[in-house]
């Protein structure tokens, strides 16, 4: 949810321009279609270390100390999301729709929830529930 909300601000668009699929391999990153229809893909081992150095030393490439990727005999998948697996997505794009701060709120509550996961205080699926829960209650005020 929270890439979700991060492309649409990264890339100017709106989020009925963007369209989530999952990547059980984690080689794709991120896909760009252009109005040609043509797609560029931006991959690398799933290691976030090249995106988050490329990040910080934009527009600059440097040496990594992440494998290369070697794509003889790899498979890649692209899968539509479940809804029910992945409950803030929904929540992200409701927060999106709704504007204002409440994209904002999402993250902190999400900040606070993996903290509290974090700190054995709840279960991994109560994250979600806090986030959610946070969301709703802020959007029906």
């Amino acid at each position: 949810g929270l890439e979700f909300i991060e492309a649409v601000h990264l890339f100017d668009v709106s989020p009925d321009q963007v369209e989530v699929v999952i990547h059980p391999q984690s080689i794709v990153h991120s896909l760009v279609e252009f109005e040609d229809n043509a797609i560029l893909a931006q991959m690398g081992t799933p290691d976030m270390r090249v995106c988050i150095q490329y990040a910080l030393t934009y527009p600059e490439r440097k040496p990594s100390q992440a494998e290369s990727l070697d794509l003889f005999g790899q498979k890649l998948e692209f899968l539509n999301y479940d809804r029910t697996a992945f409950p803030l997505l929904e929540i992200a794009k409701k927060s999106l729709k709704t504007g204002g701060n409440l994209p904002a709120i999402m993250n902190g509550a999400n900040e606070e929830a993996v903290a509290l996961f974090l700190d054995h205080k709840i279960g991994f699926t109560q994250m979600f529930d806090l986030v959610i829960d946070t969301v709703e209650s802020i959007n029906n005020a």
